[in-house]
Order: structure tokens, then sequence, then C-alpha cells
């Protein structure tokens, strides 16, 4: 069976799944839209469809044919909406589902009920609710749309104008919200599980986030592999909670005390995906094996202790902020420390020696960009 990937701008998520797959001589297919992407530049890419992601494409799709969940969450729940008039086998849970995790606000409501540790939360769902709700929560506190990746739109806002003037963007621009309670966190995890149609967890990682960019609202640059028996039940709880299939990333804030605060699930493969393949979690092909022979069997263990990190470029974007930005000469001088600790790096999301060709894409592309922005400075300068 061939396999479909959605490859989006210069982003790691596609290319784990790609190299993966490949080196297990599995036919792969990327569609790109544009000429940014860098999964089709691995030697692992078997095809590329240069098309834009509509349903036109993926009706002429074959039964051979399975999309991988790294698509757009808004293709994926379209496509899942509209299964029935598709041949393709679709990696991902169906539109009941999909519809709950995909909007925040909705998820995190589910959470609450199932009895789950999530920070207080007020649902803005109109421009009236603002003038009628109060603001309990005291700030700082998180503005997040109900429906994003990646740290987009999400505002921290440390008093009622910012709040305000955050709020009234994210309903013109991106529609209902939440304010949450900003938890004092010691650290974040991703746990990327593998559930089987009988929303069983087959396989599950742990990552330590260890640095992230944008520094307080971004995706992790760099990870390390735990194990959290707590964060596992949890896990298991919320997936049978949903009957949800497929592939999954659950993110969770640790506070000082070590208790997990739920704060989202992303239903496809996530940045880091590279950092549960180096410590033994082969998501993309475990998953690849689930579809075609039916199921797989349980293990839920791993190596810990395996670092993976991105370094081109959002751990190196990450180091120029902390060192411009308003912090501690402490905290910058640890950040110095900690990135140039390379010999405790066991893989990276892009660079790879048996792969070098995206990591030299990538390099190529940013250095477009920055051109492109010098050239844009001096026109308007």
């Amino acid at each position: 069976m061939r396999v479909i990937l959605h490859a989006t701008g210069n982003t790691p998520v596609g290319l784990a799944v790609a190299r993966s797959l490949g080196k297990k001589n599995i036919d792969i297919a990327v569609i790109s839209e544009k000429k940014d992407s860098i999964v089709p530049c691995s030697k692992y890419c078997h095809e590329e469809i240069e098309s834009v992601s509509d349903q036109n494409l993926f009706a002429g799709l074959s039964e051979q044919d399975i999309v991988f969940p790294t698509l757009d969450e808004e293709i994926m729940l379209n496509l899942a909406k509209n299964a029935s008039n598709l041949r393709c086998v679709l990696g991902f849970p169906d539109y009941t589902v999909l519809d709950t995790v995909i909007y925040k606000n909705r998820m995190t409501k589910h959470a609450i009920d199932q009895g789950i540790s999530c920070p207080e939360t007020i649902f803005i769902e109109k421009a009236a609710d603002l003038d009628t709700i109060d603001i309990p929560i005291n700030f700082p506190v998180i503005v997040k749309p109900s429906c994003g990746s990646g740290g987009k739109g999400v505002t921290v806002a440390g008093d009622m104008a910012t709040l305000d003037a955050a709020a009234r963007d994210l309903l013109a621009n991106r529609g209902p919200f939440m304010i949450q309670e900003k938890i004092r966190f010691d650290h974040k995890c991703t746990v990327g599980v593998l559930c089987n149609h009988e929303s069983e967890i087959k396989r599950i990682c742990i990552l330590k986030e260890l640095r992230n960019y944008p520094v307080e609202t971004g995706p992790a640059c760099c990870v390390e592999s735990i194990y959290r028996r707590d964060l596992v039940n949890i896990c298991k709880k919320l997936m049978k909670s949903l009957n949800y299939y497929g592939i999954a990333d659950i993110d969770f804030l640790i506070d000082g005390n070590g208790k997990p605060w739920f704060m989202e699930i992303n239903p496809r493969f996530w940045g880091s995906t590279q950092g549960a393949i180096a410590a033994g979690v082969d998501f993309p092909y475990l998953f690849y094996q689930m579809i075609t022979e039916g199921d797989l069997d349980t293990s839920l263990t791993y190596q810990t202790g395996i670092r993976c990190r991105y370094l081109m470029f959002d751990d190196i974007m990450r180091l120029i902020t902390v060192i411009g930005g308003r912090y501690s000469a402490r905290y910058k001088m640890n950040a110095i420390a900690d990135f140039l600790k390379f010999y405790q790096d066991d893989e990276y999301y892009i660079f790879s020696r048996d792969d070098l060709k995206p990591f030299f894409c990538m390099l190529s592309l940013k250095l477009s960009q920055y051109r492109s922005r010098m050239q844009l400075r001096k026109v308007i300068g």
C-alpha cells in the first residue's frame, strides 16, 4: 500500500514519518502545495504530488492509499466528514471524535467531565460574553484560540487591557477561545500514543520538553524520553473515553509538585516524533502495521534518557531570544550552557547523516527568507 503525507512548510513532522517508512521500503507520496517543503527533499520520498490539498485530490486516491495524519487539522476534519465519498484509507479517528478533539474548548470540557485536572478555564463563544462574564482568574492568564497549533494565536495577558485586546482580536479573526489560568509549571510533557479500534493504547512514549520556541508558548525544540505511570494511566482513561483510534499527541504541564495538568490533544503526528522514534517507539511504521495487519501487540516500554532536538533553527532562535530578552544573567548563562551540550544529543529533528538533503534544503530556504526580509527593510527604510 502507498502512504500519503501532507507536507506544509519546512517543519519536521512529515520528515520523521517519511524517513521511518522509507527505510522499510514502503511507498510514500508527499503532497506539497508550495516549494517551501523539506519533506520531498528526502531520499526516502518516492513521489511528490504538487497540488492543493482539496477534496478533489483525495477523491482521486484509491483503496491502496493510506492518508496519514500529517495534515492540517481542518483538512482532516473535512475528510473525516466526507469519508463515505472517499475510497482511500483515512488513518485518523472518525468525524465525531475529531470534532471534539480538534476544538480545544470542546476537548477541555470533555477532560473536565472525565475528572482530569485542567487549568481553570473560562469559555468565550461570542463578543457579548466579554461584557457579561466575570474574570475570576488571577493574572497572568493564557488567552488561547479554540483551534490551532504551534502556539499560534496564544497570548499571555498580564492585565485586563492586554486580555481585552487579545480577546477581541481572537473573536474577530479566529472565533471562540478560552481564557485559562496560567499554571506555574516546572516543565511540559508530550505523550505520543497509538490506539487500536478498541481505543486501547498499544504504544506510548513520554517526551519531557526541555526547551521550547517561542520560549513561553511554543512547541518543543529539545526533548528527552522519560516514563511516568500516572501519565500513562491518564492517557488510557482519556483515549477510552473518546473512543479514539490512531495516533495522538497529548500535552501536559507538570507543576512544581509533580502534578500533571491536561492541556490539549493533537490528533496527528507531532514535531518531536523523531524523539519517540529515537527512544524505540517507531510510531509511523507501527501505525502502518496496525492499519495493514489489523492490530498490534501491547508494549508500553521504551528507552528513557534519549534526547532529540530541533537544532536548526528553533533551538538556535530560542537561544537568540533568551540572550536578547529580559531574562536574568543566570538564566542566560544556563541557556548558553545547555545549548552547547551537544554530547547529550542522540538525534535531531532535521539533521541526519543518512539523509542530508532536507537539512541543506531548509538552510537554503531560511537564507532565502532572510535575504527577502533584508531587501524589504531596505525598501521600507
